[in-house]
């Protein structure tokens, strides 16, 4: 006979996201085009298995009718759609967390996603680009991280509290500010996945925040943001009010607002120390 379902001991990670819209379309009384949604599936066959944490972004499209509509719909349909393969049934075994499944999963969310999205436009008697949203989603559970992306923005992970790295590198057009969406037809997003990690640090954001922390150059996280970031995360106890409105601040603080006129929309996640 199979043991009940039950949490574990403690919330293992902290999670939390933000979005606001950009100046630009504060200027013109448009609301915010970007989504964010974090969850964590806390259940597990033993008090020891450990959290999976779930993370999602999307950018719409700024010349897209709908696409608040189609970045919010991706990122819920997603989050969902992943935590349905994730969380485990009464009396049923949790399903495998290794890298082949996670990646599996991945590609079924953007799928999800895109279908979610083109069965809206279905539904309103709309054309499915009116919807184009890019899409980044994360997945991190033990020592197993995986990664998802269409489109611009990044996915960057802290690894044991002192190297940072981005995770997929941005896809893009053939021009510099031409961009991928899920509703293209043929769309394919970049799927990673890597086990026997120690990442305790995870954050997504969309292309309004990218130009200011991540180096142009190479493509390589800017380190001094993310530490300070985190460090500041950590201080907060796990109130997640608390670092909602924290990151609220920072997208909306002068020095943000100053350097990009886009949306902007950032989800992130800290392991707690003690359950390294």
């Amino acid at each position: 006979m199979m043991k009940p379902l039950i949490p574990p001991d403690r919330n293992e990670w902290t999670v939390s996201c933000a979005c606001e819209p950009g100046v630009s379309h504060v200027a013109a009384g448009q609301p915010c085009q970007d989504a964010a949604g974090v969850r964590i599936v806390p259940w597990g066959m033993k008090k020891r298995t450990p959290y999976t944490v779930i993370l999602a972004v999307a950018d719409g499209a700024g010349s897209a009718e709908r696409s608040r509509e189609g970045s919010q719909l991706a990122v819920n349909t997603a989050i969902d759609s992943i935590e349905s393969e994730l969380r485990p049934q009464r009396g049923k075994r949790p399903r495998r967390r290794g890298t082949r499944n996670l990646k599996k999963f991945l590609k079924m969310a953007f799928d999800g996603a895109a279908k979610a999205i083109a069965e809206k436009a279905s539904e309103d008697g709309a054309d499915v680009r009116q919807y184009a949203t890019t899409l980044l989603i994360a997945v991190a559970v033990g020592d197993v991280v995986a990664a998802g992306q269409t489109g611009d923005g990044a996915i960057v992970a802290g690894i044991g509290g002192q190297e940072y790295r981005t995770l997929i590198v941005p896809q893009r057009g053939q021009y510099r500010n031409e961009t991928t969406f899920i509703t293209e037809p043929g769309s394919a997003p970049q799927i990673m996945a890597q086990s026997k990690t120690a990442v305790d640090r995870i954050a997504l954001f969309t292309d309004g925040l990218e130009g200011l922390v991540i180096v142009q150059a190479d493509g390589s996280p800017h380190a001094p943001f993310f530490d300070g970031l985190f460090r500041w995360i950590e201080t907060q106890n796990g109130d997640r009010a608390s670092i909602e409105d924290g990151l609220t601040r920072l997208l909306n603080a002068p020095k943000t607002r100053n350097k990009t006129h886009d949306d902007l929309s950032i989800a992130v996640a800290c392991r707690a120390a003690q359950g390294m």
